[in-house]
This record gives structure tokens, sequence and C-alpha cells, in this order.
């Protein structure tokens, strides 16, 4: 990732549950698996704003996370 790692746990897995380039995207740490885009949300999974770092020059605003969304989404092969 070019930016700041965007996310409260060191390290995890990312998935995609999918094809084509759209799919379920997951992130799984600390064996919990959490929703990273809004079909992994209409599952029923947590989402991931539960381990989402804030950013500390936005009030209320949260680091970028679209790298990591995107990576997923190119697991959806």
């Amino acid at each position: 990732m070019s930016g700041d790692w965007p996310l409260t746990v060191d390290s995890g897995t990312l998935h995609c549950d999918g094809s084509g380039g759209t799919g379920k995207v997951t992130f799984e740490a600390d064996g919990k698996v959490y929703a990273v885009n809004g079909l992994a949300k209409q599952s029923g999974l947590p989402e991931i704003d539960e381990i989402w770092k804030d950013d500390p020059g936005i009030p209320g605003g949260k680091l970028n996370i679209g790298e990591l969304l995107q990576a997923g989404l190119d697991l959806c092969e």
C-alpha cells in the first residue's frame, strides 16, 4: 500500500468471494471476518469500522481504505 495502513490491526487476510472484478470483499484478522464493501455488509458480516483507523487530520474521518478495497476486488477473478 502506498499510503498509511488504514486498520488498527497489524495484519490479516483479504478475501474476495466473486469473479470478474466484482464480489464480496472481506478482511480476516484475529479470527474475525469483517465486511470491506457493500456486498459483504449485505451478507450480515460486521463492518470493518471496528478496526478502521481514524484520520488524525479530519475530525470524525477515517483513513482512506480505497487501496485495500481495490486490492480485494482485484482478487475477484
